[in-house]
C-alpha cells in the first residue's frame, strides 16, 4: 500500500513552525534584562570596606603583585560633585565585561585637612575573543554608600586614589576636600 504525501506535508509543516515558534520563546527568555551580569563592555563596580582587605592589597601593589590579578588601565583623571566621586580610567578589550573593586579601609587620617586613600582594582573576563579597543570610562563611586551617610568627616576629605598596577607610594591620582 502506498503512502500519502498529503498527510505527511502538513505535519511536516506543523512540526517545523512549532520548532520555530519553541525556538523564538527560549530566545525571549534568556534575553533577561533582569540580570545582575552585565553585558559585554559594560563595567561593574563593587565598593569594599576593610582594614585586612586594604593592607592586602596595598602590600601586593607595593611589592609589584598588583599586575598579577588586575587587567592593565589606568587612571586618567577624578572629578568630585558632593557625595559622587568620578574616577576616568583607560583600558584595553572593550569586548569584555569588566569589574571594579574600589576599596577603602576605613580609615580617615585626621590632619588638615582630612585624607583617605582608595584602591581600584581591574578584572576582566578572559573569553578574549581578539577585541583590541581601547576604552575610556568614568567609573561613578557613591562615597555616601562607600563610606556611609553619616560619616561626614570621611565625605568631606581629600582621596588619594591608588591603581593596584601603581607600585609607588604616591597616589596615582588625589581628589581635593569637599
Amino acid at each position: 500500500m502506498k503512502k500519502s504525501n498529503s498527510v505527511w506535508i502538513p505535519m511536516y509543516r506543523m512540526t517545523r513552525n512549532l520548532c520555530f515558534i519553541m525556538l523564538i520563546g527560549i530566545v525571549l527568555l534568556s534575553c533577561n534584562k533582569d540580570s545582575d551580569d552585565p553585558l559585554p563592555g559594560e563595567n561593574r563596580i563593587n565598593l569594599r570596606v576593610g582594614a585586612e582587605l586594604y593592607n592586602d592589597l596595598e602590600t601586593k601593589r607595593l611589592n609589584g603583585k598588583g599586575a598579577e590579578e588586575n587587567a592593565d588601565f589606568t587612571i586618567v583623571g577624578i572629578e568630585r560633585s558632593g557625595t559622587l566621586l568620578r574616577v576616568d580610567v583607560s583600558y584595553g578589550g572593550g569586548c569584555q565585561n569588566h569589574y571594579f573593586d574600589v576599596v577603602w579601609d576605613g580609615i580617615v587620617q585626621e590632619i588638615f585637612p582630612c585624607k583617605t586613600g582608595l584602591i581600584i582594582s581591574h578584572r576582566k573576563d578572559n573569553n578574549d575573543f581578539g577585541c583590541n579597543r581601547v576604552i575610556t570610562d568614568t567609573l561613578e563611586i557613591d562615597l555616601a554608600e562607600l563610606f556611609g551617610k553619616d560619616n561626614s568627616e570621611a565625605l568631606t576629605c581629600s582621596i588619594e586614589v591608588y591603581s593596584m598596577l601603581n607600585e609607588t607610594p604616591d597616589p596615582d591620582i588625589i581628589c581635593c576636600h569637599n
